[in-house]
């Protein structure tokens, strides 16, 4: 069995991908209609609830920023040092750039 913060990240993760269409879901779609929301057939069927969750994850993994600019640009960010200048035209590195790279892709937005 998977640790229970992977499960429920990776649960997170796919009821954010269906929010707006429910019926997509496959939880949604086999619990019966005696469970009024999700979360009780989760908790009444765990371990099923658990398998699909990890394999709908293993089936949508995880795209980051950094993917999605080299899938359209080309250009591997990996590779390239950023820097940036202060006020005084002193050379950083620039922390949030690595961050950003790493950081889940959300189609439209920044």
């Amino acid at each position: 069995m998977a640790e229970f913060q992977k499960v429920m990240s990776e649960l997170n993760r796919m009821c954010n991908t269906y929010c707006d269409s429910c019926g997509s879901c496959q939880i949604q779609r086999i619990k019966d209609n005696a469970c009024k929301s999700c979360s009780n057939w989760i908790r009444y069927h765990s371990e099923e609830a658990e398998r699909i969750i990890m394999r709908w994850a293993v089936e949508h993994p995880i795209v980051t920023n950094g993917m999605k600019f080299r899938e359209v640009f080309g250009i591997d960010l990996d590779s390239i040092e950023v820097v940036c200048r202060d006020g005084e035209g002193k050379v950083s590195h620039h922390q949030d750039v690595s961050a950003w790279l790493n950081k889940e892709y959300k189609e439209g937005q920044e």
